[in-house]
């Protein structure tokens, strides 16, 4: 169970962080 969520919270970081960096970019 911790570790689906570790996981979990490891995709939406990732997500996050390459969604920040498309913004970046199209600025």
């Amino acid at each position: 169970y911790l570790g689906s969520q570790f996981d979990m919270v490891n995709k939406g970081t990732s997500f996050g962080t390459s969604f920040l960096d498309s913004v970046k970019n199209f600025e």
